[in-house]
């Protein structure tokens, strides 16, 4: 009997356990019960009352909170503007000499950036629902419950759960997650439970739903007509969920909902509403908040009685910004002197405050730590949550011909007309991906742009409206709505609205459009999401939460496909340290400080993504040289090697047109007698075959006064094709010189490790009469066409201005010029600037590309260049057993002592540095890929500052040291 007794009571537990209840009930509740034991009248009247708090006011505004604390015991306060520092020193003081502690609570529905100016905001909810993802609205909650917690505010008045079913509605708009109780339902149960799992408060608001208004409840009082029934199944729905949930409070709208209550009384006044409906109805029994009742939607009704207690005897339990605390206080004493409200009433509501106070710790209070406050506000883990909502938040709505992802080979020219403010790095990133032309619209420059056009094969028409608001709506003008019809005429016309969907509810032009991509907000990662959708590196996903047009409906988005393409993403998704990481900036500025280079790029990416993507510094020295920007290109010396000779030979090897182990007279005719017939091809590529390491053939050409006879002419003609420098050509048989003087060169000791230049001037011949095209044309075609690399050419200034080029040495020995736009090393300039060792140009992002196709293992884009096999055999260090690192062309990490790296990586990884200061190194263990490009050699090529002080693998050391174990 005892034993079915004890199981009875167990069930009864459990089934009380299944009802909704909110979340603090299940605490213990002995604290709450002693403490309201020893509270006076007054102060249980006083737990009633949140105020507003202002960090940014005098101190007369403190003097008046501190009063309202000591004197009234008021029950909390809701922070607005201010700063966060200022704030924790007011909640510290205020906390200080309150008896019973206080809740603090803050309109924080994207972070405390809502409020507080100097932290960076969370996404709003109609971003989050463009996601269609659960997670990542937890980990919004979850993010800003943190900030909370760090701040010591334990109640974030969110989320939103209002349906926002009315596209005018001036308040709600983006605040609410989308049209679709569902949709809503769902978001806002896991951006509550990722709240309150670090125990910050929920609080689900505007009850009974603000969404379907037209006006704002801060200036009047807004009227819902629907019927009860289409309550039920749209504006409620969300609250149900939530509270089967568990939300710990519910916030009262001002509205006028005549089928809850004809009467015309604010909902936040209604005992229809607030008891009936909330209470008994639908069984919450959380803390009831009034929405600000110095808000017009409420404060203008007309009453006898004051409105504090009205909302009290509704069924609040707190009223939030009351216009008359201390005379609201004295008509509560009163009301429960007549029985308006009943000691019991009061008592219940005291003893939930004082629930919800001990889950959130109250009872365990401790000061806020003001020392690294502002820095831990906000953390990477906020770059992180904006960047992956907004990559998966992008919406793709045209997509004509699928051209959306742009894939390579890329387009030779786009023009950008930007609306509004637009950011500098979505821009920038533009011109690294192909050559940008930008132009601010403005009607007067139609003609200009329209004009323009047949020099583009694309038009980006990037909107950016100022979206420092939810609800603030963006109009576009008739003139670039006019723009967008013409120009659809055309060219490809991409529309990139940076904001609010609903700003193309009047917009039907974008039916015209090649493709329009809507963004909901813009912030840096937006930049990064939209290029990395742009051009295939991850997918559009991203579904509108709301409709706007009738072929745009809720839930419409048209999914792309991801491609292995290099693209961005935070240090930390990535798996780095992004603190240490940032230690490469001050390497690299003091590189600059000290003359070793006066300017650089600096590129770092993992698993194909870039982290880390910045340009330091000038061109030059001088003051009025240009800043080095990110597609600005650099002469990569011999980083040629590996990134031009040795894609053509792994070609000619998968095909079988060439064999490593053949000797070079097999494939070259015009070694045949000479002492290099029978040098092994994979001996050169591995610097053991003898080779001298250089021949300075240039010096041949000089005389004490000048340049020898008949060598070199000032114009370009048929006997003088090949270019060396600015206004100086050689003559068309010099390179048999070159030639003959390399095949009669002595060897030196067979397998001895030398590093020469020497037999790549030959295998490139070797390569052109394989593949019968030159080397350079071979590439563009075959694969720098393949993975969008723009920037890798020779003779850059054949495609790029002047301007765009970084300069090496000031050679007064031999082209006696500043050398810009050619080649630094002199051998390949002899050659025309094209050569199997020296010559190539390009900026760091495009090397990046290459490097990122030997590790994807051949694969980039939607093209399989070389074979994997391939690629594996070339990296291979060939002969480490006798002391040479070398792998196929490839260097690798040093076997020991000082080298190319900084020591600390994979043996796997390999790479090769430049003479002019460049390095290119790929590890496929951690499937990083590091690009360093500088012309150290400006303006005197005797500079070895980058080599004495080591700043290349300095900063290797700091990538390696920023990956998180």
């Amino acid at each position: 009997m005892k034993q079915t007794f004890f199981f009875l009571i167990l069930s009864v537990q459990w089934l009380l356990a299944q009802q909704p209840q909110a979340v603090f009930w299940y605490e213990d509740q002995r604290w709450a019960d002693s403490v309201l034991k020893t509270m006076t009248l007054e102060q249980k009247i006083g737990q009633l009352y949140m105020v507003a708090a202002y960090s940014n006011r005098d101190e007369k505004h403190m003097r008046e909170l501190k009063k309202l604390v000591e004197k009234h015991h008021i029950g909390g306060l809701i922070f607005f503007q201010g700063t966060a520092l200022k704030q924790a020193e007011m909640t510290n003081t205020l906390q200080s000499i309150a008896k019973i502690p206080l809740m603090i609570a803050m309109d924080a529905e994207w972070g405390l950036a809502m409020r507080l100016k100097t932290i960076e905001n969370l996404p709003w909810a109609m971003t989050i629902g463009a996601t269609y993802d659960t997670m990542l609205a937890f980990e919004v909650g979850r993010e800003i419950a943190r900030q909370c917690r760090r701040l010591g505010v334990h109640i974030n008045f969110g989320p939103v759960v209002d349906i926002n079913t009315n596209p005018k509605n001036p308040i709600i708009n983006a605040r609410s997650f989308g049209e679709d109780p569902d949709l809503v339902s769902q978001m806002a149960k896991a951006y509550t439970n990722g709240q309150q799992r670090l125990r910050v408060l929920a609080c689900a608001k505007h009850f009974p739903g603000h969404g379907d208004t037209k006006e704002d409840s801060h200036l009047t009082l807004p009227t819902v007509e629907h019927p009860l029934q289409r309550l039920q199944q749209v504006e409620l729905k969300p609250f149900k969920v939530l509270f089967d949930a568990g939300v710990g409070s519910v916030m009262i709208a001002h509205l006028n909902v005549p089928s809850i209550d004809s009467s015309g009384t604010p909902t936040s006044l209604s005992e229809k509403v607030s008891t009936d409906l909330l209470v008994k109805e639908l069984k919450f029994d959380g803390i009831i908040f009034t929405d600000a009742l110095n808000m017009k939607g409420a404060s203008t009704f007309k009453t006898e009685e004051h409105i504090d207690v009205l909302a009290l005897a509704a069924g609040a339990d707190v009223v939030l910004m009351s216009e008359d605390v201390l005379g609201g206080i004295t008509a509560v004493k009163k009301a429960l002197e007549d029985g308006k409200l009943t000691h019991e009433q009061l008592n219940y509501k005291v003893r939930k405050i004082l629930q919800a106070k001990y889950w959130m710790g109250l009872h365990q209070l401790k000061p806020i730590e003001t020392d690294q406050l502002e820095k831990e506000l906000t953390t990477n883990e906020t770059e992180n949550i904006r960047f992956r909502i907004a990559e998966k938040s992008l919406t793709l709505l045209v997509n004509q011909n699928r051209t959306l992802p742009i894939l390579p080979p890329y387009p030779n020219s786009v023009m950008a007309v930007s609306l509004g403010k637009t950011d500098s790095l979505l821009l920038n990133l533009l011109k690294i991906y192909v050559p940008t032309t930008h132009i601010d619209f403005d009607s007067t420059r139609m003609l200009e742009i329209l004009n323009n056009l047949w020099q583009h094969d694309y038009l980006f028409l990037i909107v950016s409206p100022v979206s420092h608001s939810p609800w603030v709506r963006f109009r576009y003008s008739e003139s670039f709505k006019k723009l967008i019809n013409l120009a659809s005429l055309q060219t490809k016309v991409v529309l990139i609205h940076l904001g609010n969907p609903y700003d193309l509810m009047n917009v039907d032009e974008v039916r015209y459009t090649a493709a329009t991509v809507v963004s909901y907000q813009n912030y840096r990662e937006t930049s990064l999401a939209l290029i990395n959708t742009l051009f295939g590196h991850s997918s559009f996903q991203g579904q509108l939460p709301v409709s706007i047009l009738p072929d745009f409906p809720a839930g419409y988005g048209i999914k792309t496909p991801s491609f292995p393409v290099l693209g961005f993403a935070t240090p930390n998704l990535a798996g780095f340290n992004q603190q240490i990481l940032l230690n490469i900036d001050k390497i690299a500025q003091d590189g600059i400080a000290q003359g070793a280079y006066p300017g650089c790029q600096i590129l770092v990416a993992r698993d194909g993504k870039v982290v880390y993507h910045k340009a330091f510094g000038k061109q030059t020295y001088a003051a009025e040289s240009a800043a080095v920007q990110l597609h600005h290109i650099y002469d990569l010396a011999s980083i040629t090697k590996i990134a031009a000779s040795v894609p053509a030979i792994m070609h000619l090897v998968e095909n079988g047109m060439l064999d490593l182990d053949m000797r070079l007279g097999h494939y070259y005719p015009s070694a045949r007698g000479t002492n290099k017939e029978h040098l092994i091809i994979r001996d050169i590529l591995t610097h053991r075959a003898g080779l001298q390491a250089w021949i300075p053939f240039y010096q041949s050409t000089l005389t004490k006064t000048g340049y020898k006879p008949g060598i070199y002419s000032k114009t370009h003609s048929l006997e003088y094709p090949f270019q060396v420098a600015d206004s100086l050509y050689i003559h068309k048989n010099y390179r048999d010189t070159i030639r003959k003087r390399i095949l009669e060169s002595p060897l030196g000791e067979f397998g001895k490790y030398v590093y020469s230049d020497l037999g790549y001037y030959l295998l490139k011949e070797v390569i052109e009469n394989q593949l019968n095209q030159p080397l350079d044309q071979w590439l563009y075609a075959n694969v720098y066409s393949k993975i969008g690399a723009n920037s890798l050419v020779f003779n850059p200034l054949k495609k790029f201005p002047k301007s765009e080029i970084a300069p090496t040495e000031n050679d007064q020995t031999f082209r006696n010029q500043l050398v810009h736009g050619y080649v630094h090393d002199q051998g390949a300039a002899m050659l025309g600037g094209i050569s199997g060792h020296a010559g190539l140009f390009g900026n760091a992002f495009d090397l990046a590309k290459l490097m990122q196709l030997y590790v994807n293992n051949g694969r980039y884009a939607q093209s399989q260049i070389f074979d994997s096999l391939v690629i594996a055999e070339f990296i291979r260090c060939q002969y480490c057993a006798e002391g040479n690192r070398r792998g196929i062309g490839f260097d690798k990490p040093q076997l020991s002592g000082q080298g190319p790296t900084c020591g600390c990586l994979s043996f796997e990884s390999f790479g090769h540095s430049g003479f002019t200061g460049t390095l290119a190194w790929a590890d496929p263990s951690e499937k990083i890929v590091y690009i360093f490009l500088s012309n150290r050699i400006y303006p005197d090529a005797s500079n070895e500052k980058l080599l004495k002080n080591a700043y290349r693998t300095r900063i290797q050391q700091v990538i390696y040291d920023a990956l998180i174990k």
